[in-house]
């Protein structure tokens, strides 16, 4: 503070700048409120830029790295030599100008700033950058000018004024990590220690979101060494990862068409699976080279414990067309999504018994929450008709996928509850009148997720982290005796998203073992 004196309540009295256009700079000033103000209920202002240029700085203090808010810090024109590892900490940083300085070298640490966009290092001492750097995939502006890297003999030179080429170069240089500590199977907690399953009347399933091909970009994903994010590499673990539970029932969500036939059917069959696969709608009007990448969803059963009875697929925008009676929201927001499910009747040979098995993913985007609760609604309707059409009232059901849903959402209401409130905020005001007259908005199911609290998120990226993907049973027909644990806690703090060299999709894969009863 300009007198000396240390306020109780502290707002830096720190001239604040950021970068304009043609590298001009807007400046504004922060000022530490009077104790009158601090009375009168005004807040502090916020600030998320900090400018310490030009102020004669050797070493930077601890406390600056506590201040993880901060989004831009302007440390140029002074005389830092290195920079301390716990530059790591300010996850938010997007821009960093360290220009004229004579740092010699960067901590591997730079490596954490993953939302990074703008790195100034112009006019410094450095000869080589960490190879960590290259996780730096939202970089856009990399200036090197002025540092005896871009100076030939060295290998870097070479690359000094092409940013993208020179962290793709880093990028495959990262090393390789340990893979993660084996998922353990609990309990179920619905399952007694006492208790003793017949083995005839057991079976497992196993549900993966496998991230399609033409999703998995470095704009999105550029955490990943992209080596690891390329497909030829990722379809090898998915399919280890697929195999290596021996799950009698597997469902997968972002197959695409051409490599179910040309790969994942094969491999499949290779350890006795037989599959079944449908596209997302579009397809239907496609041409054939086209439509193979078009992805969908692929249910694979166990040739020596199920036989496929009945199978068909679930187009919401079809349904959408045909339960509108002529409202707007019916044909203008949910027609317009080519979300599918698909449905599989399973006779499992050792017991005899029917399960119908729905493998789902559902519209993606939040904006369209009141979507994703009709594609639910529609989707359980369809069941019941395809109950209906094998002479059952009744049968062991299993619906598992993605389902882009959080817990509070009206998806899940729905299908926990076996009934959906008119007053949810997914339905926000668009009028589904007619849809909740001609299909009901309950069920009896009976379901229950038979996950509860043990996995904490199952897609994992650098943006979200949470439960999207399920694994929901028929209480009265299914027993859950197991259920496949989380990944390490530990481990998966050292990891900045999904996918990764050790996962090959942004989601994990849930698997249950269940019982007749």
């Amino acid at each position: 503070p300009p007198n000396g004196k240390r306020s109780s309540t502290t707002a830096f009295a720190m001239p604040l700048w950021h970068a304009a256009n043609n590298n001009s700079l807007e400046r504004r000033h922060l000022r530490i409120l009077s104790a009158e103000e601090l009375a009168s209920g005004k807040a502090p202002p916020k600030w998320t830029v900090i400018d310490m240029a030009s102020v004669g700085l050797r070493q930077l203090s601890p406390p600056l790295f506590r201040m993880t808010f901060l989004t831009a810090i302007y440390l140029n024109q002074n005389h830092l030599v290195t920079l301390p590892p716990d530059i790591g900490l300010l996850v938010h940083l997007s821009s960093l100008d360290l220009a004229h300085n004579k740092l010699r070298s960067l901590p591997p640490e730079m490596g954490e700033l993953l939302r990074l966009k703008e790195l100034n290092l112009y006019n410094n001492d450095l000869q080589t950058l960490p190879r960590e750097m290259g996780r730096l995939f939202q970089l856009n502006t990399l200036i090197l000018t002025g540092n005896p890297l871009t100076e030939p003999p060295n290998p870097l030179s070479a690359l000094a004024h092409q940013p993208e080429r020179l962290l793709a170069l880093l990028a495959d240089q990262l090393p390789e990590i340990p893979p993660p500590p084996e998922r353990q199977w609990l309990t179920h907690p619905s399952c007694s220690d006492t208790h003793n399953p017949h083995p005839n009347r057991r079976f497992t399933c196993f549900n993966y979101n496998i991230l399609s091909d033409k999703y998995a970009t470095r704009q999105l994903y550029g955490y990943c060494p992209p080596w690891a994010l390329d497909w030829a590499y990722r379809r090898q673990r998915i399919i280890h990862e697929v195999l290596h539970l021996v799950s009698d029932i597997v469902c997968l969500q972002e197959v695409e068409g051409g490599e179910f036939y040309s790969y994942f059917q094969q491999e499949m069959a290779s350890s006795g699976y037989q599959g079944v696969f449908k596209p997302k709608s579009r397809a239907r009007n496609m041409p054939e080279m086209e439509r193979s990448s078009v992805d969908g969803c692929a249910t694979f059963y166990l040739q020596d414990k199920f036989v496929l009875v009945k199978e068909k697929v679930v187009e919401f925008e079809r349904l959408a067309t045909k339960h509108a009676s002529g409202a707007a929201d019916m044909l203008n927001r949910v027609m317009t999504k080519d979300n599918i499910s698909l449905l599989t009747v399973l006779k499992h040979l050792p017991s005899g018994e029917l399960i119908l098995v729905a493998n789902v993913h559902l519209q993606w985007d939040p904006e369209f929450r009141d979507v994703k609760l009709v594609q639910a609604m529609l989707l359980l309707n369809e069941m019941q008709d395809m109950m209906k059409a094998q002479g059952r009232d009744n049968m062991a059901v299993l619906i598992t996928g993605d389902f882009n849903s959080l817990q509070d959402s009206g998806v899940f209401e729905f299908l926990d509850r076996g009934e959906i409130s008119r007053q949810h905020d997914d339905w926000s005001d668009f009028k589904y009148d007619g849809l909740v007259k001609s299909v009901g908005s309950s069920h009896r199911f009976g379901l229950n997720p038979v996950y509860t609290d043990e996995l904490p998120y199952t897609n994992y990226t650098l943006e979200f982290r949470g439960v999207i993907d399920y694994l929901w049973y028929s209480s009265r027909h299914l027993r859950p005796l197991q259920v496949l644990g989380p990944v390490d806690k530990d481990y998966m703090k050292a990891l900045p998203g999904l996918p990764h060299i050790h996962f090959p999709s942004d989601h994990i894969s849930l698997a249950a073992e269940f019982e007749f009863l």
